[in-house]
């Protein structure tokens, strides 16, 4: 297959899709064994700043990895349009995320934007797991 079809563009997509699932499978799985008095629909773990503000509320500190959440927000509106949209932008997308992308145009995940939306996720599970432990 080669790099430049749209088929190997998708994969990118599927793997943005596959590590916002993994996210909120973890900030479920967080809430349940330290938080489980809190009562959440299960769409609440893909809002990552009230995921931040809640998880706040119990004395956890994210100032060291502020840039890294902006990161995954920007990872879960990717996600967002790669699930609705095949990719293209949106305005919802264009309203949460300051990107030069014009509306109903494809926004093509690679590898490096993968791996920095990987690396933000793996500095936000060491920043919890250091305060928690």
């Amino acid at each position: 297959m080669k790099k430049n079809s749209g088929a190997y563009e998708r994969l990118w997509d599927i793997l943005i899709i596959s590590l916002c699932a993994d996210i909120e499978f973890f900030f479920k799985s967080l809430f349940l064994k330290y938080y489980k008095d809190e009562e959440l629909k299960n769409s609440f773990f893909q809002r990552i700043n009230d995921v931040i503000k809640l998880l706040e509320t119990k004395n956890l500190d994210f100032t060291d990895v502020k840039n890294d959440i902006n990161k995954l927000n920007e990872s879960f509106q990717i996600r967002h349009i790669a699930i609705h949209n095949m990719g293209f932008v949106d305005e919802r997308f264009k309203s949460k995320i300051n990107s030069n992308h014009n509306i109903n145009t494809k926004y093509t995940v690679n590898q490096n934007i993968y791996l920095s939306f990987s690396e933000s996720y793996s500095n936000l599970l060491t920043s919890i797991d250091k305060q928690i432990c």
